[in-house]
């Protein structure tokens, strides 16, 4: 095992609101920034949406 390899990062959040969405972003960002990812997910209950960043 020695490639390993991150392709994608995940965040887990019951939903996103107003009050946690940038922070929610924000660390799922420096998340991709470090691994240098250009995809990942942020997984929540019931909601779907897209964000471009």
């Amino acid at each position: 095992m020695e490639n390993k390899r991150i392709d994608m990062t995940i965040q887990v959040c019951y939903e996103i609101t107003d009050d946690n969405k940038d922070r929610e972003l924000e660390s799922l960002i420096e998340a991709m920034l470090f691994f240098n990812l250009e995809k990942s997910i942020i997984m929540t209950y019931n909601q779907e949406d897209e964000f471009h960043v």
